[in-house]
Formats: structure tokens, C-alpha cells, sequence
């Protein structure tokens, strides 16, 4: 039956009303299997709260438009986001919903190193992040000469003695400069799974 609940979160390009491209990215859906490559999940709310708890730091909640308590993190090898259907200059925008803990303790010593590349070119440093620089769902900008080639592969890294420290809830694709709001994206992408949590109890 977890199964069939981790199902309900998509992972699907729709249109919204102002012909807005979007692309939901989220993690333990289906189709995250052919866009998501190298992460380690899913990992859910009560699992990453009691892992917190564990080290005396407080779990922050997963924030919308999308919520249902579901998270992946970057491997130790790193992992990888496949995005396509990119139109030529556009410049497009992925809101990332980093899982974060206010730490009861020092905050951990690790940097993510975000990477982009397109077919046939080499990978570029585009975003260096610790985490005391997420303070909310994050903005990365992808520059528009790669994704003139109508896809894109974003490629996260972490660097850390003790690797860990980065997961993330979901990551919406956008050409808006603003984060898409709950009515933009499908019905399923915003129904809460806070039951996936008492399943796996």
C-alpha cells in the first residue's frame, strides 16, 4: 500500500494558464526513475525528524507548492536531474526545496557544487552552496547558452568529510521568475501524503 501511496506524486511537464512551461521533479514518484539518477531515497518526514532528533536538530517542514513529505539525497558519488522540452532563448529557473534542519549542534562542515551540462558540451560549476545559505526553496538559474540545446543535465555534488547533509523534497522547473503557485501545477502534485509517514512506522 506504500507503494501504491508513493505513486500518487507525479513527476509531470504540464502548462499552466499563462502557457508557463513547468516540470515537477519529485522524488519517489514513477517517473523521478528516468529523470533522477544516483539518488539515494525516499526517505520520508518521520524518518528524517528522527534522524534529526538523533543529533538534537529540528527537522524543518517540507514547503510548498508541493508537500508530501517525501525527500532524496545526493549520494556520496553524486547524482543527477535530467530536464528536456527546453526552447532556445529562455531562460528557465529550478526552484529547489532543500530538506533543512535548524542543528541543535555545529551545522555541517559540506559544500554542494551544482554542475550543468548539455549534449556534447562539459559540465559547468553554475551554483557552490553550504547550508547555511538555504534559508528557504531556492532559486538556481541555468544559463540560457545550455539550455539552447533543449535539454540539460544538472549534476549535484557534495563535498564533505562525512557526506550527508543534502536532500531535497522536490524541484520545480520554471520560465517564470517566480515560484509557481499550488493552482499552476496538477491536482496530484499537491495533495499532502502525511500518511505515507504512518505506513512506514
Amino acid at each position: 500500500m506504500a507503494a501504491c501511496l508513493l505513486a500518487a506524486a507525479f513527476c509531470i511537464p504540464v502548462q499552466s494558464g499563462n502557457n508557463d512551461y513547468i516540470l515537477v521533479i519529485n522524488p519517489g514518484s514513477p517517473s523521478s526513475e528516468k529523470l533522477m539518477k544516483r539518488w539515494l531515497a525516499p526517505f520520508t518526514r518521520r524518518e528524517l525528524a528522527d534522524w534529526g532528533a538523533g543529533r538534537r536538530s529540528l527537522l524543518e517542514d517540507d514547503q510548498g507548492p508541493v508537500v508530501d513529505n517525501v525527500a532524496a539525497y545526493v549520494s556520496e558519488n553524486g547524482s543527477t536531474v535530467s530536464i528536456g522540452g527546453l526552447r532556445r532563448g529562455v531562460r528557465y529557473r529550478v526552484w529547489i526545496d532543500f530538506v533543512r534542519y535548524r542543528y541543535g549542534e555545529a551545522e555541517p562542515v559540506s559544500a554542494l557544487k551544482i554542475y550543468a551540462s548539455a549534449p556534447g558540451t562539459g559540465k559547468r560549476l553554475i551554483e557552490s552552496l553550504v547550508p547555511g545559505d538555504i534559508a528557504g526553496c531556492h532559486r538556481l538559474e541555468i544559463p540560457e547558452d545550455i539550455t539552447s540545446y533543449g535539454s540539460v543535465e544538472l549534476t549535484f555534488v557534495e563535498h564533505a568529510r562525512r557526506p550527508g547533509s543534502w536532500g531535497v523534497w522536490d524541484m520545480i522547473v520554471t520560465r517564470s521568475p517566480g515560484l509557481p503557485s499550488r493552482d499552476a501545477l496538477p491536482g496530484e502534485e499537491t495533495i499532502n501524503l502525511d500518511i505515507i509517514d504512518r505506513i512506514v512506522q
